[in-house]
């Protein structure tokens, strides 16, 4: 009976983890029609742009405040109430004939506020119900789910957008956060869980002392800086590009963004692929760790050069999903790895809110740099260098984190050599 409970609660797991991918390429959806939305009011792409600012900009600022919810609230009331309240944000959306960015991205704004919760929120719950070795697979799952989806909603959203509006994707996306709150619902009804009490006020400054305090840590989010140098700039620069190309056809610039959006989903589903078929091989850790680096700087030189050759950026795109893949699967199994299981959650907003802070940062630099360029007239050769500065320093990352990934291996291959010894026993 225990066997089969076991197997019914890792369905809904699964299940959960689905069901946040879905949401996931919903909003996808919403930021590919406001985007287009923007492009009507702004032909440069600098709001369509600033829609990826607000994105780090609202996870840093939710940061603040964020270990001290996780600690407040428990994960299933979390949620339910983050799905609902951002389904009513696009619904609302879906009614207006226009949305200048004077509206639109304040409303981004706030969705980006609730999803800096919902991700570490689902990252805490996993943590605690999914066990270590099985950990790299289901989030491997979890993320393949999340691009595939990812793969059919930006080509699906520029169609929807060209044939019936932008109202359409922001119904879809509605009624994706309403279906991501039924398997939390279900999982409270079948474990029946008691609401958290709390005893003692709450230190939710515990995650930024452990960001200072504990080497590996430190470690870790340091790289996760470096790298997201590469992948932020990617980001920020994509509607700017785009905007250089379209001039001023809108059908065209959602078209292209869809097409990279897809080709990016793409890149990650192969790497997921791969990954699964070789999650057994304990010295993938530290070829993921060089990848997501190697491949991410790759694909910021594509796209640079696609300044001057519009097809490569469909290249870059897809090197950019690969190098995303060992990112954040490499990040998430070493970040739980060598975090106390008891402070995950208030580690994860507080490593949040820095490297968005910082990502902020670097998407506003980026933004810069074509602003700049506009201003002074420079070359396209000129703009192109200038783009791949700041990736650059990504490629000391490697090196912070080597050691960090040899250790998980080590680790990893004496708890089979126990196991192993205890079943021969």
């Amino acid at each position: 009976m225990s066997h089969l409970s076991n197997q019914r609660n890792t369905c809904l797991y699964y299940f959960l983890a689905i069901a946040g991918s879905l949401s996931t390429a919903g909003a996808s959806m919403t930021l590919l029609a406001l985007s287009a939305s923007f492009y009507t009011f702004d032909q440069d792409g600098i709001a369509s742009s600033s829609i990826y600012v607000l994105y780090y900009l609202g996870i840093g600022v939710v940061g603040f405040a964020g270990g001290w919810i996780l600690q407040r609230f428990t994960a299933i009331t979390l949620g339910v109430a983050g799905a609902l309240i951002c389904s009513g944000i696009v619904i609302y959306l879906s009614f207006l004939s226009q949305i200048p960015p004077a509206l639109g991205l304040p409303a981004v704004f706030f969705i980006f506020l609730l999803n800096g919760i919902d991700h570490p929120n689902n990252l805490r719950f996993f943590n605690e119900v999914i066990t270590e070795k099985k950990k790299m697979t289901f989030f491997s799952v979890k993320e393949g789910a999340t691009y595939i989806f990812g793969l059919i909603t930006p080509a699906l959203a520029a169609f929807i957008i060209k044939f019936w509006g932008a109202r359409v994707c922001f119904l879809i996306d509605g009624g994706t956060y309403f279906l991501s709150c039924l398997p939390w619902l279900i999982l409270r009804k079948m474990q029946k869980l008691a609401p958290v009490t709390i005893q003692e006020k709450p230190n939710w400054f515990i995650g930024f002392k452990l960001l200072i305090t504990d080497r590996n840590i430190r470690t870790l989010n340091i790289s996760r800086l470096l790298n997201n140098l590469t992948y932020v700039t990617w980001t920020t620069a994509l509607p700017l590009l785009l905007a250089k190309v379209a001039h001023g056809d809108t059908d065209l610039f959602a078209q292209e963004q869809g097409i990279s959006t897809s080709l990016v989903s793409g890149g990650f589903i192969l790497a997921t692929l791969l990954g699964t078929w070789l999650a057994k091989q304990q010295k993938l850790m530290s070829t993921m760790v060089w990848s997501s680096t190697l491949l991410g700087f790759s694909s910021m030189v594509l796209l640079s050069l696609s300044l001057f050759k519009s097809e490569i950026l469909y290249i870059s795109a897809f090197l950019l999903g690969l190098g995303t893949y060992c990112f954040r699967i490499s990040g998430m199994t070493l970040g739980q790895a060598f975090t106390p299981e008891k402070m995950l959650g208030a580690v994860i907003v507080a490593g949040d809110t820095v490297v968005r802070g910082w990502s902020f940062l670097v998407s506003l630099s980026a933004i810069g740099i074509f602003t700049l360029h506009e201003a002074l007239e420079t070359s396209t050769i000129e703009l192109g260098a200038l783009v791949i500065i700041l990736p650059a320093f990504s490629l000391i990352s490697p090196f912070l984190i080597g050691k960090l990934a040899r250790t998980f291996i080590a680790r990893n291959q004496n708890q089979d050599k126990q196991e192993s010894t205890t079943t021969l026993a």
